[in-house]
């Protein structure tokens, strides 16, 4: 994992605390929190261009 502002890897203690989580879990598990972040994230961007269409809308 990289750290997005330095480019450096993500310290230690961080990757500790994630990786346990992914090893205890089943591929069934991760796969379904996979798919509820990907509906989570595309509901996330519908109603932003919901917001964005509606003021437009409104301002015209």
């Amino acid at each position: 994992m990289m750290n997005w502002k330095t480019g450096n890897p993500v310290p230690e203690h961080i990757q500790l605390s994630v990786k346990p989580t992914f090893k205890g879990m089943s591929n069934v598990d991760v796969c379904f929190l996979h798919n509820a972040y990907v509906l989570y994230v595309s509901w996330y961007m519908l109603l932003i261009t919901v917001v964005i269409v509606t003021k437009n809308t409104v301002r015209t």
